[in-house]
């Protein structure tokens, strides 16, 4: 059993926190992301559920107080972030792999800028002389879960819950036994590589689906949630009620009856007329990743190394994650993000006082949507449901897929509801370069170097490509039958909204940054820590591209 007494830092200024690989050994993270770990420090909060690494985990970590997308989260060095929203990560290392996590929380010195926040950067393993290896296998699945009191009122099974997560990690010299680095003190690599085959339910669905009578006109027994009857009017008849409230089947809109066809039938009841269905899908999520450090010891004076990261993640399924409804299991589609990383680092000792580090790196991500399966086509397709819908630009609905639609006025109303940014794209790529010269002259540690970031992110923008219909109920509408659905088979909407067009942005900037510092131990009980940083920040552009905005 070992203690340490807690130490004032008197080193620099700043307020920091390092986590080292031995704190990654030894805390156990029930989802393995290692920015689970920030949590541990002082005047960092975390609010997300981390059931696993992967993209986007830095959502949720607050350093400080500051906003969302003023932390700068860095792998090695190089900026690991969606430059489109500032969020991420792309690149999400093992846990293993991790050799320490450093975050600078406040008051940090001039040699680190970029972003307004807190700066995490994790930096990964290198190999040592002797081999060292780890594998493992952690496992979570529903069977040893118990069903929910809920779920089993209203006949749902277990939520498929399944982790099974192996890796392992391996690294030591690079060597041929009396032919090359006989020594084991010039070359090293590290290797690491894990999977997660995730495969998790989605939320439960509760929503009120309009029934089988009333897709035929029949309102007899639609009820609110006072258990009255809610009438429906015929706007050609001064907005009487139709007799027996049911719409005369000479009357219905047939392209209006197949939207409403396309919403699954209730499945369930419930008392409060609240919802008539509950539904819940999966969501298949598989992960994996490879990762290699090499690092040369060209010379005495001269080091280097370079670190090769290479993710790929991918969500299939219908409903209830990024880029897919949030509403019901409408369209079924794969968004897979894949992301490379590369970072090289020379270091060079001119003489004891005076080194210099130069580092490149590059992050690329791209990302992608498309169909899940041709049923899921075929279920949005207006030609094949004999939907009489017409579009003013088609050309930009290449697949015909229905309109989206919306139906305000019914409790828990379901929509038809494709994403706007479909069938999305997305790249982003960053370049880093950074050169930091540090010499020491006496009682003054001097430090003077330079950042340049180079991003490009092309992204599909949202437009009403495939149009949307307001069904809702509106007392202003002199044609509204007081039934969302009724006004669907009436062929009565509040509004029709339709793009002329689907453009996609093509995002360029440049960020130039330098600084000076210097540390200077005026005595043994004081040090003055203190430095000035510049900054040159183009303008956002879209090349090639007419934006308004």
């Amino acid at each position: 059993v070992t203690a340490e007494a807690a130490r004032l830092q008197t080193q620099s200024a700043e307020r920091s926190g390092l986590i080292s690989a031995q704190v990654f050994e030894r805390v156990s993270l029930k989802g393995r992301d290692y920015l689970g770990m920030v949590a541990l420090l002082p005047g960092v909060i975390d609010t997300r559920n981390r059931e696993a690494p992967g993209w986007n985990n830095i959502g949720g970590i607050t350093i400080n107080g500051n906003r969302s997308g003023t932390i700068n989260l860095t792998l090695d060095g190089v900026s690991s972030l969606d430059t489109g929203s500032m969020t991420g990560p792309y690149l999400a290392p093992s846990v293993e792999a991790v050799g320490e996590l450093k975050v600078l929380l406040t008051n940090y010195q001039a040699e680190y800028g970029r972003s307004s926040g807190g700066t995490i950067n994790a930096v990964i393993k290198g190999g040592t002389r002797d081999f060292h290896g780890t594998a493992y296998y952690f496992k979570r699945n529903e069977a040893f879960n118990a069903n929910e009191f809920f779920r089993n009122r209203d006949g749902l099974p277990r939520p498929r819950y399944r982790f099974d997560y192996p890796g392992y990690t391996v690294g030591g010299p690079l060597y041929l036994p009396g032919k090359f680095n006989t020594s084991k003190e010039k070359l090293f690599f590290f290797w690491s590589q894990e999977f997660l085959p995730r495969k998790y339910p989605t939320r439960v669905g509760r929503l009120n689906f309009p029934t089988g009578a009333e897709r035929s006109g029949d309102f007899s027994r639609s009820l609110d949630t006072n258990q009255r009857l809610i009438q429906v009017l015929d706007p050609l008849n001064n907005r009487q009620q139709f007799p027996n409230n049911i719409v005369p089947a000479s009357r219905i809109d047939r392209s209006g009856q197949g939207l409403l066809n396309l919403f699954p039938l209730p499945n369930a009841v419930d008392p409060a007329n609240t919802f008539n269905a509950a539904f819940q899908s999966q969501v298949d999520q598989p992960r994996d990743e490879d990762l290699l450090r090499i690092d040369w010891n060209i010379s005495q004076k001269t080091i280097f190394y370079a670190r090769a990261i290479r993710d790929y993640e991918a969500f299939r399924g219908d409903f209830n994650f990024v880029l897919a409804s949030d509403n019901w299991p409408q369209f079924p589609i794969e968004y897979s993000i894949q992301s490379a990383g590369l970072v090289s680092t020379l270091i060079h000792t001119f003489r004891p006082n005076l080194v210099n580090e130069f580092t490149f790196g590059i992050n690329r991500a791209l990302q992608l949507v498309k169909p899940l399966n041709q049923a899921g086509i075929d279920r949005n397709d207006r030609n094949k449901l004999n939907l009489n819908l017409p579009q003013f630009n088609p050309s930009i609905n290449p697949l015909n897929l229905v309109p989206n639609a919306n139906f305000g006025g019914v409790t828990n109303a379901p929509q038809l509801n494709i994403e706007q940014r479909y069938p999305f794209f997305g790249t982003n790529n960053i370049w880093n370069w950074s050169d930091n010269l540090s010499w020491i002259a006496g009682s003054h540690n001097l430090k003077f170097g330079f950042y340049l970031e180079r991003t490009t992110r092309n992204a599909a923008r949202s437009s009403a490509f495939n149009g949307t219909f307001d069904f809702g109920r509106n007392v202003n509408n002199p044609l509204d039958s007081n039934h969302p659905y009724a006004n669907a088979l009436l062929g009565i909407v509040n509004s029709y909204t339709e793009a002329d067009g689907h453009p996609n942005a093509h995002a360029r900037y440049r960020n130039l940054e330098w600084f000076v510092q210097d540390n200077w131990k005026v005595s043994k009980r004081l040090t003055l820590d203190y430095g000035v940083r510049f900054y040159w920040i183009e303008p956002t552009a879209s090349a090639g591209d007419r934006l308004a905005a």
